[in-house]
């Protein structure tokens, strides 16, 4: 976690209020600093003052500090309890604006908190979503591998242009339909034997209409 601010008094009372929280928090009482700190380092959670004498205005204190935190969580610690200064916090991407009341560093440790669980939980996400990714990309690879066996298993069966016709249209499917196709085509050549090479093809042609549509 990341702190700007330049008031030692605050400082002193940010640091009892997260004593209990078990944290790695790193100090600093200006912008120019805590952005150079961001580009070296990631943070979870950037708590910052929104009047620091150095970012001239709060809302350039904020926006300054959003572009720098990369996907870190930013707090807005402040005197203004105006609508527009809350508001305009808010719209531009804050996690929570703290108003600097009698005991707004009794609401801190809990703010801090869920601000760290919600970046976990993104990352759960995050890292959930890739291995979703992943497992899709293996499937249709292995897809791929199972339509060309079948398309191999067929030629070596000798089925000829009435085949490759249907193959044509069997290749507009997606992965899993041709594989499922494929087998149905090659099965119901296989049983040929037994109830003749017309009807053999006559429903092979009617299984590939019905998957095509």
């Amino acid at each position: 976690m990341l702190v700007i601010e330049d008031d030692e008094l605050d400082q002193r009372r940010i640091q009892r209020a997260l004593a209990t929280a078990a944290l790695r928090v790193t100090y600093t009482p200006t912008l120019l600093t805590a952005i150079a700190l961001m580009k070296a380092h990631t943070y979870d959670v950037v708590l910052v003052d929104r009047g620091l004498p150095d970012a001239v205005t709060g809302r350039r204190a904020i926006k300054e500090t959003l572009a720098a935190a990369k996907e870190a969580q930013v707090i807005v610690l402040s005197d203004d309890s105006s609508r527009d200064a809350i508001l305009g916090s808010y719209e531009a991407g804050v996690w929570d604006y703290l108003i600097k009341s009698d005991d707004w560093d009794g609401h801190l440790e809990l703010t801090v908190l869920g601000a760290a669980l919600g970046m976990e939980r993104r990352r759960m996400l995050d890292e959930a979503l890739t291995l979703r990714e992943a497992e899709l990309t293996e499937r249709e690879a292995r897809h791929a591998d199972e339509y060309q066996e079948l398309i191999e298993r067929a030629e070596a069966l000798g089925i000829t242009s009435w085949t490759a016709a249907l193959v044509a249209q069997v290749k507009t499917l997606p992965p899993p339909q041709k594989a499922v196709v494929l087998v149905a085509v090659i099965g119901v050549f296989t049983a040929a034997t037994t109830v003749g090479l017309p009807a053999a093809i006559a429903a092979a042609v009617e299984l590939v209409r019905l998957w095509v549509g």
